[in-house]
């Protein structure tokens, strides 16, 4: 296990600070003692609050433990009349990564309630709790702008024998990655070669795994696991990977669900 020491000042009393991924649940932890654990709560984003009278060590959740990708950390600790650490310990078969701007995450400040707050994502391979955000006395509008954001690409209509192409175009503000693609027939019909969708950083000319399978009976849904990556100020577009033969009529819905950072 890797150890990461992140406070050299003092601190007792923890209140968390809501942060977390949009539409996420959220699950509360209260962490005691000198070697506390965080655990993951099924795939909710967890809360851990702790009023720290020693030096401590967390650690955070490993590999096995059933978090999801995208889950969030947050831990947030208050000061206290002590001279107290932190430190944080990658749970078994994972590691810590610190991608918060600048490097590294601040000291913990001295003075009695003052607070820190620390925040990780768990990576795609589940190997990895990236730092993405610590600070030092943290306002809640640094809190939010510092947190993970979900949306969703949507298309919907008639391809017919369009060849491939790229359909719902957007332009992303910050860097993230696809997590899910979703088709499913709306308006039934026929085709000799039914078409199939992906999604498609058009920026970098990447793409991410297509549709298998789709089919002409309404309410038939097709859906695909993503990992596609994009930067900040790409194009990304849901796109037709193999075009339609002999289309009469059928129409499709598709969704793409992403996530920033």
């Amino acid at each position: 296990m890797m150890k990461y020491l992140f406070a050299t000042a003092s601190f007792i009393g923890a209140l968390l600070i809501c942060s977390t991924r949009a539409g996420a649940q959220v699950s509360q932890q209260t962490l005691s003692g000198a070697s506390p654990s965080i655990a993951c709560a099924g795939g909710n984003d967890i809360h851990a609050i702790e009023s720290l009278t020693a030096n401590t060590n967390v650690t955070l959740p490993a590999s096995a433990t059933g978090c999801n990708d995208g889950q969030v950390i947050d831990a947030y600790f208050t000061q206290g009349s002590g001279s107290y650490t932190v430190a944080f310990t990658a749970g078994l078969g994972t590691s810590i990564a610190i991608t918060v701007p600048g490097g590294s995450s601040p000291v913990m400040p001295a003075g009695s309630s003052n607070t820190a707050l620390y925040q990780f994502k768990y990576d795609l391979a589940h190997t990895t709790w990236n730092e993405f955000y610590a600070g030092q006395n943290p306002t809640l509008a640094a809190i939010y702008r510092a947190t993970s954001v979900q949306g969703t690409l949507t298309w919907s209509g008639f391809l017919g024998e369009t060849t491939t192409s790229a359909i719902a175009p957007a332009v992303m503000p910050n860097a993230g990655h696809f997590t899910r693609l979703a088709c499913v027939c709306t308006f039934t019909g026929t085709c000799t070669t039914i078409p199939e969708f992906n999604i498609k950083d058009v920026t970098a000319s990447t793409i991410g795994t297509a549709t298998s399978g789709l089919s002409t009976t309404v309410g038939t849904v097709v859906s695909e696991s993503e990992t596609l990556a994009f930067s900040a100020g790409d194009e990304v577009a849901i796109n037709t990977s193999s075009a339609g033969a002999t289309c009469t009529a059928p129409q499709w819905f598709c969704s793409a669900t992403y996530t920033q950072p």
